[in-house]
C-alpha cells in the first residue's frame, strides 16, 4: 500500500481528534465594549461577554422626502387634461342623447346620425382616458423611485377622480349605445 495518500490525510484525521479547549472564543472582547465599538452587554452577556453577540445597531430612520413641485405640476396637468376632456365630453353627451332619442330602425337615416353622434362622443372621451393612462404610468414609473408622501398622496387623488370621470363618460356611452341599438 503506498505510503503517501496515507500522510497526505493524516493531519486530516488527526485534526477531528484534537482539544477545542484553550482556543480564543471568536465573541467580541471586553475591550470593543470599552472602546465604543459594541454596546455593552446586558443581562446574561454582562456576565460572559465572550458568549452572546449583541445584535447589530438599528439604522436611523430615513429623511423625510421632499415634494417634487416638477411632479405636482405634472400631476396637475395631467389631471387637467382629465377634466377638460370631461367638460368636452359633456358638451357632446346633450346632442348624442337627442340623436339617440330620435334614431329610428337599425341603418336609417336618423339611427346612422345616432351613430355619428356617439362616435364623437367616444372621441371627446379620449382625452380623458389618455390622462388615466399616463396618471398610471407615472404611477407605475414613481413606484420604482423614492417619492414623498405628499407626491403619492397627490398622484392617488388624481387617478381616482380621473377613473370617476372616465367611469361617468362610460356609463352615458353604455346608456346612449343602448337607446340607440332599441335596448
Amino acid at each position: 500500500m503506498p505510503l503517501r495518500p496515507i500522510l497526505l490525510a493524516a493531519p486530516i484525521l488527526l485534526a477531528g481528534c484534537t482539544s477545542q479547549e484553550g482556543f480564543p472564543s471568536l465573541g467580541p472582547r471586553p475591550i470593543e465594549y470599552r472602546l465604543g465599538d459594541l454596546p455593552a452587554p446586558t443581562g446574561d452577556c454582562a456576565e460572559s461577554p465572550g458568549a452572546c453577540v449583541s445584535p447589530p445597531a438599528s439604522e436611523p430612520a430615513p429623511a423625510p422626502i421632499a415634494d417634487d413641485p416638477a411632479l405636482a405640476a405634472r400631476i396637475s396637468a395631467l389631471l387637467d387634461a382629465a377634466r377638460k376632456g370631461g367638460a368636452d365630453f359633456d358638451v357632446e353627451v346633450g346632442a348624442a342623447q337627442a340623436a339617440a332619442d330620435r334614431a329610428g330602425a337599425p341603418e336609417s337615416e336618423s339611427w346612422i346620425v345616432a351613430q355619428q353622434a356617439l362616435s364623437r362622443l367616444e372621441a371627446a372621451r379620449a382625452p380623458t382616458v389618455d390622462a388615466i393612462a399616463s396618471l398610471d404610468a407615472l404611477a407605475l414609473e414613481r413606484s420604482r423611485v423614492a417619492t414623498s408622501e405628499g407626491d403619492a398622496e397627490r398622484l392617488r387623488s388624481a387617478e381616482a377622480e380621473a377613473q370617476k370621470i372616465a367611469d361617468a363618460q362610460q356609463q352615458a356611452l353604455n346608456r346612449i349605445r343602448s337607446r340607440i341599438n332599441g335596448g
